[in-house]
């Protein structure tokens, strides 16, 4: 297994990805299915293989289609190369099937809890702390840089699905008695904030989504592994057994209490810190969906609290246990470096964001490019067609007051339509829009304007130019150079 996850996080060719992302499904089937808990390991098995082998047969088919129009597989290669917006979509959503799985994301989630509790404890730990964030990294490498406008059309599809999974599975984990089975719906919570702070599409929420899978390897597996101390004395995972083991494993309290403050997000964890950042992030972007997303939180601090709660205290239950040990060396030695580096990763997380910077910076360029191109032609082709007032809120993002201002002073009409108005009276509106200090709600936008005069070869320059009422030809090199002088 360790062989093909070094494998995936290391090949630059399509490919051979593939090969190393469907390869990892079978020392894990094998794990699950072979020394698995109980009796229901290798219906787990066989949910976990199906599920995750299922998802990607699109993304071979997409594969090979890429092959047959580039020529080749290799990252680099693919990164010049410029598909069209249907191809974009089709292969975005192909591969988006197979990366959401992997996550996993709302509703093909239900596999995840069924591994987790069939699942032994190395076989979970594995799960959360490495599997899982192959789904993440492959939205990072493949579907930002190759499909960076499919992204961006799909991203409100992708916060939906995100907020509702973070709310279902907390309330979910609420529900659950099976000691495992809460947490691995904590797991899929906390992955559905990742991505959420992932389609934010700026830095600060980028890195935050990174900075959280680092922390989530981390909290989760110790999370199993706490599961696991007790699973291996009392063979049993069923919370209504347990109770008051503070008074009988002190350590074994502190740990769990530990890890489950920073599952929470108390800060001066790595999840503190990661969680701040997507939240930061995605605010710019949605408001309402940052809100929604938040609430996560705190359903996380009730399922976490009061799992802690009917398991460290209240009255020992010597009805069903009578075999009370403490963790010993062994154990205390693979709690270690968990909590250590739970502890670095909130307390110096610039160690981690510094590395981070200069990679997420050309990702987020790269995607941010393709977003204001894609923005501009939306706006050549609703302009035409609907009032004034509309395209300044909705497409500029500037704010109603502010809109009907900017009518009053040019004169014109709100409900007037761009069709009505002269050419003249087109390029005073858009002048008038890029040379005043507007407060506009949208990032996106507020981008676009600020960055409109460095953006020379791009379709969009045709949509400029008619907007400014130059004529349109089809020589795209040198009528695309001679817009660029104008505007600037």
């Amino acid at each position: 297994m360790e062989f093909f996850l070094i494998g995936v996080f290391s090949v630059l060719d399509l490919l051979l990805f593939y090969i190393f992302f469907e390869s990892v499904l079978i020392p894990m089937y094998l794990i699950v299915g072979v020394w698995g808990s109980r009796e229901r390991k290798i219906r787990a098995a066989y949910f976990f293989f199906l599920y995750t082998l299922l998802g990607s047969v699109l993304m071979l088919l997409s594969i090979l289609y890429i092959y047959y129009q580039v020529g080749t597989t290799d990252y680099e290669v693919l990164l010049t190369f410029i598909f069209s917006t249907t191809e974009q979509r089709f292969l975005w959503l192909s591969f988006f099937g197979s990366f959401a799985t992997k996550v996993p994301m709302v509703p093909v989630h239900l596999w995840l809890p069924e591994a987790h509790v069939e699942a032994p404890t190395a076989g979970s730990v594995i799960l959360a702390g490495v599997l899982l964030k192959l789904g993440t990294y492959g939205f990072l490498r493949f579907s930002f840089p190759l499909f960076p406008e499919a992204s961006f059309f799909f991203a409100p599809i992708v916060y939906l699905l995100s907020i509702v999974g973070i709310v279902y599975t907390s309330f979910t984990a609420i529900r659950q008695t099976d000691f495992k089975r809460i947490i691995a719906y904590t797991s899929v919570a906390h992955m559905n904030l990742v991505m959420v702070g992932l389609f934010s599409f700026n830095i600060v929420g980028l890195e935050g989504a990174i900075l959280q899978s680092l922390s989530h390897g981390f909290v989760a597996s110790a999370l199993f592994l706490i599961i696991g101390v007790v699973y291996e004395r009392h063979h049993t995972r069923m919370v209504k057994y347990y109770g008051g083991l503070v008074h009988t494993m002190p350590l074994y309290t502190f740990i769990f209490l530990f890890f489950t403050m920073s599952n929470i997000g108390l800060p001066g964890t790595g999840s503190f810190v990661g969680e701040f950042l997507i939240l930061a992030g995605s605010f710019k972007t949605s408001t309402s969906a940052t809100f929604i997303s938040a609430t996560g939180m705190i359903i996380g601090g009730c399922y976490s609290l009061w799992l802690f709660n009917r398991i460290s205290y209240g009255n020992l239950k010597i009805q069903y246990l009578n075999d009370y040990i403490d963790i010993n060396k062994r154990e205390a030695a693979a709690f270690l470096p968990l909590i250590v580096g739970t502890v670095v990763i909130g307390l110096y997380p610039e160690v981690f964001l510094n590395s981070m910077h200069m990679s997420v910076n050309m990702l987020v360029e790269v995607t941010h490019i393709y977003t204001l191109q894609m923005v501009y032609i939306l706006e050549t082709e609703l302009l035409e067609n609907k009032p004034i007032f509309f395209s300044l809120t909705k497409i500029f993002g500037i704010g109603h007051f502010q809109s009907f201002s900017i009518c009053k002073k040019l004169g014109l009409s709100n409900n007037c339509k761009l069709s009505t108005l002269k050419p003249d009276q087109i390029a005073k509106l858009v002048k008038f829009i890029e040379n005043s200090n507007l407060s506009i709600n949208n990032n996106l936008r507020k981008s676009k304007i600020m960055l409109a005069k460095n953006l020379v070869q791009i379709k969009a320059y045709k949509g400029i130019r008619k907007l400014r009422g130059l004529p349109v030809r089809g020589q795209r090199t040198h009528t695309n150079a001679k817009t660029a002088s104008k505007i600037r």
